[in-house]
């Protein structure tokens, strides 16, 4: 009895080791993540949407052809996050797979 009790708590302190290596893995690709954007160029984002698919630089652009006829006073009231969507999508997706290459090197 003693003996499965012993097992129990291996495979109890097992688990919970894993899930503390899971943690800590996530928390160092999120800090990696916020290191690639805090770094991010307005070179890397031309780059980053000229890389995004056709559909989010449609939506992205059309987005932004409409404020050419807005009033820059106005500009303020235009709802941004259908400008900020196809956009933070775009660099969500390309810093992941940098940060994921990053990891494998």
């Amino acid at each position: 009895m003693n003996h499965s009790i012993s097992n129990a708590g291996s495979a109890e302190s097992a688990h919970y080791s894993a899930i503390d290596r899971a943690e800590r893995h996530e928390l160092s690709f999120n800090q990696l993540c916020d290191r690639a954007r805090d770094d991010m160029t307005w070179k890397r984002l031309e780059e980053i949407m000229a890389e995004a698919p056709e559909s989010q630089r449609k939506e992205f652009w059309s987005q932004m052809l409409g404020l050419i006829d807005v009033e820059p006073r106005f500009i303020a009231k235009q709802n941004v996050s259908l400008m900020a969507g196809p956009l933070q999508e775009a660099v969500a997706i390309a810093i992941d797979e940098q940060v994921r290459k990053e990891i494998k090197q």
